[in-house]
């Protein structure tokens, strides 16, 4: 599988317009991809545990690019619901079931390459969470927000007529003890 990914993104990368990936203006744009949720917490007998689970996420943004090597992005991103099932010697199940979602403001730095365009950004992500814990026949629900850090890179290449193929991958710090990783794929259109 991650053998396929690589092949079609050296081909995109590859067929890419010999121009820059985007023009300045404002641009919206979509992605889709897999969030991972890493989760890390004691149980009862205060040993570490450390789960992570991943699923599909989505995410729709929208910014101003304003001169070559710099725009300004923010967002709306759903991480999926990823969840988790543990069991430990005593025969006791643990079951983790979460939900987080967040708005983002980003600074984008970006270097055109040919018809590539490398990125970073760095920023900050208002997120919420929902988590569910189900141990055996107990339930317990928790909710929590904050604000926190959030980074990626990536990289852009021209789809043409104002439309950019986006492929990057980033990090949200969501909590102590808890991150999100979101690689994605994404189009972008600029006006």
């Amino acid at each position: 599988m991650k053998r396929s990914v690589l092949c079609v993104l050296v081909v995109l990368v590859a067929a890419a317009a010999p121009g820059s990936a985007a023009e300045n203006g404002f641009f919206i744009g979509a992605g889709i991809g897999e969030s991972t949720l890493d989760y890390r917490d004691y149980d009862s007998s205060l040993e570490r545990r450390y789960v992570n689970g991943s699923t599909w996420g989505f995410k729709a943004l929208g910014g101003y690019r304003l001169m070559k090597y710099f725009a300004l992005e923010g967002g709306y991103i759903d991480f999926g619901d990823p969840e988790w099932i543990e069991a430990n010697a005593q025969g006791y199940r643990l079951k983790l079931q979460a939900h987080v979602t967040g708005w983002n403001a980003l600074a984008v730095g970006i270097l055109p390459v040919g018809g590539v365009e490398f990125f970073a950004k760095a920023g900050v992500i208002a997120w919420e969470s929902n988590f569910r814990i189900i141990r055996d026949e107990d339930v317990e629900t928790d909710s929590e927000s904050g604000t926190d850090a959030a980074y990626g890179i990536g990289f852009a290449v021209s789809a043409g007529k104002g439309a950019t193929l986006r492929f990057e991958a980033e990090r949200f710090n969501i909590s102590a003890g808890e991150a999100i990783n979101f690689y994605s794929v994404g189009v972008l259109y600029t006006f």
